[in-house]
């Protein structure tokens, strides 16, 4: 009798540990996906801010050029006949 009842606890606790191992399991993935957005999130963010650079340097070499072309030139007026 008192095996069977020890018997029946290790089951009950078997059973426990596994569900505990499936709960465990199922967090273990939902980490999995949190980190699989974080990344993407970080790949945007770090592509954006290359881009960006890069948009600054083309700028800079653009008005580098505007600056050694003399500018534009103002508006004229010219005198009426």
């Amino acid at each position: 009798m008192e095996c069977n009842t020890r018997m029946a606890n290790n089951t009950a606790y078997i059973n426990d540990a596994a569900a505990e191992l499936r709960a465990s399991d199922a967090k273990m993935g939902e980490a999995r996906s949190n980190m699989s957005l974080v990344d993407m999130r970080m790949r945007v963010a770090n592509a954006g801010t290359r881009y960006e650079a890069w948009g600054r340097a083309e700028l800079a070499k653009i008005e580098s050029e505007l600056r050694s072309m003399g500018g534009f030139p103002g508006s004229m007026r010219y005198p009426r006949d």
